[in-house]
């Protein structure tokens, strides 16, 4: 039977926590030294399943079929109807199942198996565990577009960032599938996971795939995430395209922050390669930043041999009369005339 592989790594943390307006629903998902754990709380209901170890699971994501030496997994309920636990353990060269009802061990029946594939099949899908062999089967039998259908149930923004990094890391997608999944990228509640999911398709996106991996980064409402994308794309991205570059500035102009703007800004103008339109656009971008401080850092980083172009010079200069700050002014005026210009 296929099986999916839970991989826990010590050290690593995640944890995504929603709450119902109301404070009577919360639902989180966290890995922490080598343990995984999914909880849900809501209205005297609770959930809880806990994994230890390298956990495999059938293909369903239901039920577990292997587990490592010391390894575990424990589903529990409470709120609704009789308490359940079960917990599954390594038994030789196969997994033991113990079933509790009300705090009395049972013989592990029917209505316990339905009982345990509901509440872990929820969990795997809210928690993403086994998101690649489930992404990879439902992409099988119904296309991308089943895949962001299924994407579209979870309700978890830790299970939706596991999913799409399935789905981007698989079979290679269509331009017109990438632009479709990026579009419900954008609907992700949580910047941290939107950044995460945008990072990993970037390696796959070029030309008009990176225009509209852009304008999913320009929905981040955080000027941080915003940043740590903007700057992966300049650290490994040409803007010369101008489709790009219109969705770079777009998402960049977007952010309130002028210390954000800056260092995306000053990491883009002091390489030597980009082009005479991308420094130009930048050097427009520069001029709309608020902040004499701000404007002063990025001109000064703009490398003097580029300001012998007529054209660079001249939006350098608008760039300069935009600033109030005599002294912050003269800074950049200091920094041109290395130029000779």
């Amino acid at each position: 039977m296929p099986r999916t592989t839970l991989h826990l790594s010590c050290g690593a943390l995640l944890l995504a926590l929603v709450a119902t307006p109301g404070a009577s629903q919360q639902r989180s998902v966290n890995v922490h030294n080598g343990q995984w754990t999914h909880i849900s709380i809501d209205d005297g209901h609770r959930l809880e399943i806990r994994a230890t170890g390298e956990v495999e699971l059938n293909d369903e994501g239901d039920w577990v079929e292997s587990l490592p030496s010391g390894g575990r997994l424990v589903v529990e309920e409470e709120g609704r109807g009789p308490e359940r636990r079960a917990e599954f353990r390594p038994d030789g060269s196969g997994v033991r199942v113990l079933y509790f009802v009300d705090g009395r061990e049972r013989a592990m029946d029917a209505e316990g198996q339905a009982w345990v594939r509901r509440t872990l099949g929820h969990a795997a899908r809210e928690g993403g565990l086994g998101a690649d062999r489930r992404v990879a089967r439902v992409r099988a039998r119904r296309g991308v577009g089943g895949v962001l259908e299924e994407i579209g149930r979870i309700r978890s923004d830790v299970g939706r960032r596991q999913y799409f990094g399935a789905l981007f890391r698989g079979d290679p997608l269509r331009d017109d599938e990438f632009a479709h999944a990026l579009r419900d990228v954008s609907r992700i509640r949580s910047d941290v996971e939107k950044r995460l999911v945008l990072i990993g398709a970037m390696g796959s996106a070029r030309g008009g795939r990176l225009a509209s991996l852009l304008e999913a980064a320009g929905t981040l409402g955080s000027d941080v995430e915003t940043r740590l994308v903007l700057s992966r794309v300049v650290a490994g991205h040409s803007l010369d395209d101008a489709a790009v570059r219109q969705a770079f500035f777009a998402a960049l102009d977007g952010m309130d922050s002028d210390v954000e703007r800056r260092l995306v800004l000053s990491s883009l103008v002091r390489r030597e390669t980009p082009s005479r339109a991308v420094l130009l656009a930048a050097l427009r971008s520069t001029q709309r930043i608020g902040s004499d401080v701000e404007k002063r850092l990025v001109l000064t980083r703009v490398p003097v041999a580029r300001l012998e172009d007529d054209g660079v010079s001249r939006a350098f200069m608008d760039a300069t009369r935009s600033i109030g700050s005599d002294a912050e002014r003269s800074l950049v005026l200091r920094h041109q005339a290395r130029s000779g210009r």
